[in-house]
């Protein structure tokens, strides 16, 4: 039973570091910056599950909280979560959640994997434009302008991306390594 936390906890650190990573393959487009955070949030929920998929997303925001320059452009700190696009990542936790949730009640099949990051993003996007109006006052077109729309085709490449990679990996995982996630 230790060993199988162990290995919950080194997975949920690794898939924090991965969305640290693509947190840095960032395109600047405006106030927000276009990345492949969203990519890895999908991909950490869909593959961990929601216990450990939404740890692990907590465990990433936590980290730039602390000071580890792990999202987009090397930012960090609170400063960047009271930030006009601290909206985004607060949401991240609760995107992986529900990303997991809906996939996990479709038992693996891929409608339910992309109907969940559908999901996630419509509520990423929507959580982050709020708090990009609030954050910048900003009127709701505004702010649509600025944090949302800009955002709708990226965002369906990246849902169309990160199902079919997590639905592969998923395949092709051992039943023994996915029942070690569960427990």
């Amino acid at each position: 039973m230790k060993n199988n936390k162990l290995f919950q906890m080194i997975l949920a650190s690794l898939f924090a570091a991965i969305i640290g990573i693509l947190a840095q393959i960032s395109v600047p487009i405006g106030t927000v910056p276009l990345t492949l955070q969203s990519v890895a949030v999908f991909l950490t929920a869909i593959i961990l599950g929601k216990k450990w998929g939404t740890i692990s997303v907590s465990l990433y925001v936590l980290m730039g909280a602390i000071g580890l320059p792990v999202y987009a452009g090397g930012n960090s700190g609170f400063a960047a979560l009271f930030g006009p696009t601290g909206g985004y990542i607060i949401s991240f936790i609760l995107t992986a959640f529900i990303c997991a949730f809906i996939h996990e009640l479709g038992r693996g099949k891929l409608a339910f994997i992309v109907l969940g990051n559908f999901v996630g993003s419509l509520l990423l996007l929507t959580l982050g434009t709020l708090w990009l109006k609030v954050a910048l006052n900003l009127s709701f077109e505004a702010a649509f302008l600025a944090g949302f729309a800009p955002f709708i085709i990226s965002n369906i490449l990246q849902i169309v991306l990160a199902s079919l990679v997590s639905f592969g990996v998923l395949k092709r995982l051992p039943v023994k390594f996915l029942a070690r996630l569960e427990a």
